[in-house]
Protein backbone atom coordinates (compact mmCIF):
# COMPACT_ATOMS: atom_id res chain seq x y z
CA UNK A 1 0.00 0.00 0.00
CA UNK A 2 1.43 3.37 -1.02
CA UNK A 3 1.19 6.03 1.69
CA UNK A 4 2.48 9.60 2.11
CA UNK A 5 4.68 10.41 5.09
CA UNK A 6 5.74 14.06 5.38
CA UNK A 7 5.81 14.58 1.58
CA UNK A 8 7.62 11.26 1.01
CA UNK A 9 6.00 8.25 -0.64
CA UNK A 10 6.47 4.97 1.24
CA UNK A 11 5.15 1.44 0.86
CA UNK A 12 3.44 0.24 4.04
CA UNK A 13 3.56 -1.66 6.27
CA UNK A 14 7.19 -1.13 7.24
CA UNK A 15 9.21 -3.88 8.93
CA UNK A 16 12.63 -3.46 10.50
CA UNK A 17 14.86 -0.38 10.63
CA UNK A 18 14.40 2.93 8.82
CA UNK A 19 17.34 5.25 8.05
CA UNK A 20 16.18 8.87 7.84
CA UNK A 21 18.88 10.96 6.11
CA UNK A 22 18.03 14.63 6.56
CA UNK A 23 15.84 14.19 9.60
CA UNK A 24 16.01 17.74 10.98
CA UNK A 25 13.84 19.38 8.33
CA UNK A 26 10.69 17.28 8.67
CA UNK A 27 7.47 19.05 7.73
CA UNK A 28 5.15 19.00 10.71
CA UNK A 29 7.84 19.14 13.39
CA UNK A 30 10.96 17.45 14.68
CA UNK A 31 11.06 13.65 14.14
CA UNK A 32 7.63 13.69 12.53
CA UNK A 33 8.75 11.35 9.74
CA UNK A 34 10.24 8.96 12.30
CA UNK A 35 7.03 8.95 14.35
CA UNK A 36 4.96 8.14 11.30
CA UNK A 37 7.33 5.35 10.26
CA UNK A 38 7.00 3.79 13.72
CA UNK A 39 3.22 4.08 13.46
CA UNK A 40 3.44 2.32 10.06
CA UNK A 41 5.22 -0.67 11.61
CA UNK A 42 8.94 0.21 11.70
CA UNK A 43 10.82 -1.19 14.69
CA UNK A 44 13.61 1.41 14.85
CA UNK A 45 14.50 4.70 13.13
CA UNK A 46 18.03 6.07 12.72
CA UNK A 47 17.70 9.84 12.31
CA UNK A 48 20.76 11.40 10.67
CA UNK A 49 21.37 15.11 10.16
CA UNK A 50 24.30 17.55 10.57
CA UNK A 51 21.87 20.15 11.90
CA UNK A 52 21.61 18.10 15.11
CA UNK A 53 25.23 19.04 15.89
CA UNK A 54 25.61 21.34 18.86
CA UNK A 55 21.95 21.38 19.83
CA UNK A 56 19.89 19.34 22.29
CA UNK A 57 17.29 17.06 20.77
CA UNK A 58 14.68 14.83 22.35
CA UNK A 59 14.02 11.89 20.07
CA UNK A 60 11.00 9.71 20.76
CA UNK A 61 11.40 6.11 21.87
CA UNK A 62 12.91 3.77 19.25
CA UNK A 63 14.63 6.70 17.47
CA UNK A 64 18.43 6.98 17.52
CA UNK A 65 20.02 10.32 16.57
CA UNK A 66 23.25 10.47 14.54
CA UNK A 67 24.82 13.94 14.44
CA UNK A 68 26.55 13.72 11.06
CA UNK A 69 26.22 14.36 7.35
CA UNK A 70 25.88 11.39 5.00
CA UNK A 71 28.42 11.61 2.17
CA UNK A 72 28.74 9.57 -1.04
CA UNK A 73 32.10 7.96 -0.24
CA UNK A 74 34.34 7.29 2.80
CA UNK A 75 36.03 10.45 4.08
CA UNK A 76 37.49 9.46 7.45
CA UNK A 77 39.69 12.54 7.89
CA UNK A 78 37.43 15.21 6.44
CA UNK A 79 34.69 17.34 7.90
CA UNK A 80 32.11 18.86 5.62
CA UNK A 81 30.85 22.38 5.79
CA UNK A 82 27.10 22.56 6.04
CA UNK A 83 25.43 25.78 4.96
CA UNK A 84 22.11 26.38 6.63
CA UNK A 85 19.45 28.86 5.67
CA UNK A 86 16.01 29.67 7.07
CA UNK A 87 13.69 28.08 7.77
CA UNK A 88 15.62 24.79 7.72
CA UNK A 89 17.88 23.01 5.30
CA UNK A 90 21.47 22.02 4.78
CA UNK A 91 23.92 21.65 1.94
CA UNK A 92 27.12 19.65 1.89
CA UNK A 93 30.11 21.85 1.27
CA UNK A 94 31.20 19.62 -1.61
CA UNK A 95 27.87 20.26 -3.35
CA UNK A 96 27.40 24.05 -3.08
CA UNK A 97 23.87 25.40 -3.45
CA UNK A 98 22.86 27.44 -6.45
CA UNK A 99 20.55 29.67 -4.45
CA UNK A 100 22.15 33.08 -3.79
CA UNK A 101 20.52 33.59 -0.38
CA UNK A 102 22.74 30.83 1.01
CA UNK A 103 25.82 33.02 0.59
CA UNK A 104 24.83 34.91 3.75
CA UNK A 105 23.96 31.82 5.78
CA UNK A 106 25.97 30.57 8.72
CA UNK A 107 28.31 27.63 8.40
CA UNK A 108 28.97 24.80 10.80
CA UNK A 109 31.30 21.85 10.78
CA UNK A 110 29.87 18.37 11.09
CA UNK A 111 31.29 14.86 11.16
CA UNK A 112 30.65 12.77 8.07
CA UNK A 113 29.60 9.18 7.51
CA UNK A 114 28.96 7.17 4.36
CA UNK A 115 26.08 4.72 4.00
CA UNK A 116 28.17 1.57 4.40
CA UNK A 117 29.77 2.85 7.60
CA UNK A 118 26.39 3.88 8.99
CA UNK A 119 24.88 0.44 8.34
CA UNK A 120 27.93 -1.29 9.79
CA UNK A 121 27.69 0.84 12.93
CA UNK A 122 24.14 -0.41 13.53
CA UNK A 123 24.85 -3.97 12.27
CA UNK A 124 22.35 -3.71 9.42
CA UNK A 125 22.51 -5.88 6.33
CA UNK A 126 19.41 -4.30 4.87
CA UNK A 127 17.15 -1.48 6.02
CA UNK A 128 13.40 -1.51 5.58
CA UNK A 129 13.56 2.02 4.15
CA UNK A 130 16.15 4.68 3.47
CA UNK A 131 14.70 8.16 3.13
CA UNK A 132 16.92 10.92 1.71
CA UNK A 133 16.22 14.62 1.93
CA UNK A 134 19.72 16.06 2.09
CA UNK A 135 19.52 19.13 -0.15
CA UNK A 136 21.58 18.19 -3.16
CA UNK A 137 23.62 15.23 -1.95
CA UNK A 138 20.96 12.73 -3.08
CA UNK A 139 22.35 12.35 -6.61
CA UNK A 140 25.98 11.72 -5.59
CA UNK A 141 24.89 9.31 -2.84
CA UNK A 142 22.84 7.29 -5.33
CA UNK A 143 25.83 7.18 -7.70
CA UNK A 144 27.89 5.54 -4.96
CA UNK A 145 25.06 3.28 -3.74
CA UNK A 146 26.79 0.20 -2.26
CA UNK A 147 24.19 -2.42 -3.24
CA UNK A 148 20.62 -3.51 -2.51
CA UNK A 149 20.86 -2.28 1.07
CA UNK A 150 17.21 -1.30 1.61
CA UNK A 151 13.81 -2.68 0.67
CA UNK A 152 12.76 0.77 -0.52
CA UNK A 153 14.38 4.16 -1.09
CA UNK A 154 12.36 7.37 -0.81
CA UNK A 155 14.21 10.38 -2.24
CA UNK A 156 13.49 14.08 -2.58
CA UNK A 157 15.21 15.49 -5.67
CA UNK A 158 15.70 19.21 -6.25
CA UNK A 159 15.60 20.79 -9.71
CA UNK A 160 17.30 23.97 -8.48
CA UNK A 161 20.34 22.00 -7.27
CA UNK A 162 20.92 20.30 -10.59
CA UNK A 163 19.71 16.80 -9.63
CA UNK A 164 16.34 16.31 -11.35
CA UNK A 165 16.09 12.68 -10.35
CA UNK A 166 17.72 10.45 -12.95
CA UNK A 167 19.19 7.60 -10.89
CA UNK A 168 22.40 5.93 -12.12
CA UNK A 169 22.16 2.68 -14.05
CA UNK A 170 23.73 0.53 -11.34
CA UNK A 171 21.09 1.69 -8.84
CA UNK A 172 18.31 0.71 -11.27
CA UNK A 173 19.78 -2.77 -11.55
CA UNK A 174 18.43 -3.39 -8.05
CA UNK A 175 15.49 -0.98 -7.79
CA UNK A 176 12.43 -0.12 -9.84
CA UNK A 177 10.66 3.24 -9.68
CA UNK A 178 7.18 3.32 -8.17
CA UNK A 179 6.60 7.07 -7.88
CA UNK A 180 8.28 10.12 -9.41
CA UNK A 181 6.22 13.28 -9.27
CA UNK A 182 6.67 16.99 -8.64
CA UNK A 183 4.99 17.59 -5.29
CA UNK A 184 5.94 21.23 -4.88
CA UNK A 185 6.62 23.67 -7.68
CA UNK A 186 7.67 27.32 -7.52
CA UNK A 187 7.81 28.76 -10.99
CA UNK A 188 10.13 26.49 -12.96
CA UNK A 189 11.64 24.93 -9.84
CA UNK A 190 10.22 21.59 -8.68
CA UNK A 191 10.84 19.24 -5.77
CA UNK A 192 10.38 15.62 -6.80
CA UNK A 193 8.99 12.89 -4.59
CA UNK A 194 10.53 9.62 -5.83
CA UNK A 195 10.11 6.11 -4.47
CA UNK A 196 12.10 3.05 -5.58
CA UNK A 197 11.51 -0.51 -4.39
CA UNK A 198 13.79 -3.53 -4.49
CA UNK A 199 13.16 -5.63 -7.60
CA UNK A 200 13.96 -8.97 -5.94
CA UNK A 201 13.05 -10.11 -2.44
CA UNK A 202 10.92 -7.06 -1.80
CA UNK A 203 9.43 -7.79 1.58
CA UNK A 204 6.84 -5.04 2.09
Amino acid sequence: MLIELCEHSVMAPLRGTVIDVGAAGDPGGEFEFARRCLAAGAEHVIAVDPLFCGQPVRPPAKVTVVRAAVVPYPLPHWECLVVTHPPKGSYLGRFPPARPECQLARRLQAPVVDLEELMSRFRLNRAALIKMDCEGAEGPILKSWPGPVADQVSVEFHDHLGFPGDPPDHFLQWYRPVRHRAYRRRGRVAHWDSLFVLKDQYRC
